[in-house]
């Protein structure tokens, strides 16, 4: 059974709508979108499948619809080409990655209004005790573990490029005139090389997923806060959406966020 939430692709109004799921088989699982303060439209995407225990969340580039289109159809087709029967699950995110990305580019050239249509894109497979991402672009994901929040992905935009090679700093970063660039996305061109990355989880762990409308408002500390909070997956995404636009809302907001309880999660 999927949980597809986002707001329908061509929306002008604010949207905010969710999706909670509790897995028999050790997750807490809740995922929310929101359009912002100053957004006309909501161009970010997510799609739950909790058969498949797969949780992906794209964010839309291209302007006017484009982007919402973009960020829709990535999640859908990533979701129609995943398979839990794929004897490597790295090589087959990889490669589902970049069948999407074909896809995404074959619809751009479709249409007229969505020639250069584009997301950033995360995918995330829960498995066997481990949690399997790939990613293109500044969307994110964080474990909180033991009180501590780690970033587990790298952005592939170019001011964090800056900031690692030491050129400014991540407090410039956020305010700098090229931060909404990104040098890796689904649809930008035909080759793209997701990164991948592993997390082993312990039980009260939490894994977030979310779109820069959240962490390039709310500072590491003040999102381990609210997860640190003794409330509900749903409480907690909740709150980091209503931190966000009460500190400006500037861009959509999406979060994703997966607790494993103390119940073993078996493989798909």
């Amino acid at each position: 059974m999927n949980w597809v939430i986002s707001a329908t692709v061509k929306h002008k109004t604010k949207i905010n709508m969710e999706t909670n799921v509790d897995m028999d088989q050790g997750l807490q699982v809740f995922g929310e979108t929101d359009i912002g303060k100053k957004r006309e439209n909501n161009e970010d995407y997510f799609l739950i499948n909790h058969e498949k225990k797969l949780f992906l969340l794209a964010d839309g580039m291209g302007g006017q619809n484009a982007g919402e289109v973009a960020s829709y159809f990535s999640c859908i087709y990533f979701d129609q080409l995943f398979s839990v029967k794929a004897p490597d699950i790295k090589t087959h995110l990889l490669e589902v990655f970049k069948e999407t990305n074909s896809r995404i580019i074959k619809k751009s050239k479709s249409e007229k209004e969505l020639d250069g249509m584009a997301t950033t894109f995360i995918a995330c497979h829960i498995n066997g005790g481990l949690a399997h991402l790939c990613h293109a672009g500044d969307v994110r994901a964080y474990h909180f573990k033991d009180n501590e929040l780690r970033q587990v992905t790298d952005d592939h935009s170019t001011v964090m490029m800056m900031v690692r090679r030491g050129l400014i700093t991540e407090q410039q970063a956020h305010i700098h005139p090229l931060r909404n660039m990104v040098y890796k996305s689904i649809g930008a061109g035909k080759m793209v090389k997701p990164d991948y990355n592993l997390i082993q989880y312990s039980s009260n762990d939490l894994l977030m997923l979310c779109s820069d409308g959240l962490w390039n408002i709310l500072s590491n500390n003040e999102i381990k806060k609210v997860l640190q909070k003794e409330t509900t997956v749903r409480e907690k995404t909740r709150m980091l959406i209503d931190e966000s636009n009460k500190a400006g809302g500037e861009d959509n907001i999406t979060v994703i966020l997966i607790e494993f309880s103390n119940h073993k999660i078996s493989g798909g």
